[in-house]
């Protein structure tokens, strides 16, 4: 290497700088100053099982590798999406210092993290960062760095998470995400969030966690260090776990959500990519019907009419390792004796008498 190509890559004006490469990338922390030595300090190993860094809603299987995929332009994806609930919070999975916060016009919000090993993590396309993160912060494990968004060039398509993995190179994070956080750390993470926020915005987020995750954020709020319950620690079973009954068009709420997160997830088909630009809304429409009944029929489900039905969550039930459940089981009753029915005696009436009866109006309800 030339000397002169050394220091050019290395000097910047008044700042004492570390020995680094001529080819260090932009995102790699490389000043000599109190973050620099925070930075160090998170040891020379990478993590090799990182936590899904979205808190809640999400689990290890619930979405499928897309690291390397064609773009537009000739380029590859250099990272992980996985397509969550706008505004769901996102976490740090290791310790961490936060080396960038930006906003383009591709990646939107973003923030940058040094991380053990010599790393970056980069998140994008952030609905927004978390209020008061700043570069030089140091992050524990579970530290919040912003929520689940659509910005940069995500927007108009499903809100989601990009998450890159740097190392001079981008490197595939999917091989790495292999854990989900315990039902305690989430939920003591969750609290050290709502307690870092003023009152209005925490009671905000609480009620979103509270709606949008009622099985999981609600669960565990007093849960014990246990593994999470078998009906909401996959996507399979959190649609389970909010629509235990049938859905069809026009259906809205929490069921619908989790079931079109479930489809955009499983990446079945066009019809299930036709679902992830337009999102999960809550709302039943023409074109979850149409991604619904393209997972039946991939799977085998007959018929695949497009109808959330106990075939379908029996197929779930088997995906989340759930044990199989009748419904509404046909039981065989014992014939009743038959009685003698007595014959009914004429009553005389008079428009007098009908005149003060109750008139009864009947209506089909179609809906």
């Amino acid at each position: 290497m030339r000397i002169s190509t050394f220091l050019l890559a290395c000097f910047v004006w008044a700042l004492p700088i570390t020995v680094c490469a001529a080819d260090t990338p932009w995102y790699r922390y490389t000043r000599n100053d109190t973050t620099g030595r925070a930075v160090q300090a998170l040891g020379p190993i990478p993590v090799t099982q990182i936590p899904i860094p979205i808190l809640f809603g999400i689990s290890v299987g619930d979405f499928a590798p897309n690291f390397g995929v064609p773009r537009s332009g000739g380029r590859t994806h250099e990272g992980q999406d996985i397509v969550a609930l706008l505004g769901t919070p996102i976490v740090s999975p290791t310790n961490a210092v936060v080396t960038h916060i930006r906003y383009g016009a591709s990646a939107g919000h973003s923030v940058y993290t040094a991380n053990p090993g010599n790393q970056t993590f980069a998140y994008l396309h952030l609905d927004r960062i978390h209020p008061g993160l700043a570069v030089g912060d140091v992050l524990e494990r579970g530290d919040v760095l912003g929520y689940v968004g659509d910005t940069g060039n995500a927007s108009g398509g499903a809100a989601h998470l990009h998450f890159e993995i740097l190392e001079h190179t981008p490197l595939d994070p999917f091989p790495r995400l292999t854990k989900n956080f315990t039902a305690k750390e989430k939920i003591t993470f969750a609290e050290k969030l709502l307690a870092d926020l003023p009152p209005l915005e925490a009671n905000d987020l609480r009620t979103f966690l509270r709606a949008s995750f009622p099985n999981e954020f609600v669960a565990t709020a007093s849960v014990e260090e246990t593994a999470p319950q078998p009906s909401t620690n996959s996507a399979a079973g959190r649609v389970l776990a909010a629509a235990p009954t049938d859905l069809t068009h026009d259906a809205t709420g929490e069921g619908v959500t989790m079931l079109q997160l479930f489809l955009i997830n499983e990446r079945i088909g066009k019809q299930g990519k036709a679902l992830e630009e337009v999102g999960a809304t809550g709302y039943f429409g023409e074109i979850t019907y149409l991604a619904l009944r393209e997972y039946q029929q991939t799977v085998g489900i007959i018929p695949a009419d497009g109808v959330y039905n106990a075939d379908t969550r029996a197929q779930l039930r088997r995906k989340a390792g759930l044990p199989k459940v009748i419904e509404n089981p046909v039981t065989t009753q014992p014939t009743p004796p038959v009685e003698a029915v007595p014959t009914p005696t004429a009553v005389a009436t008079s428009p007098l008498m009908l005149a003060g009866m109750p008139q009864i109006n009947l209506s089909k309800d179609d809906t």
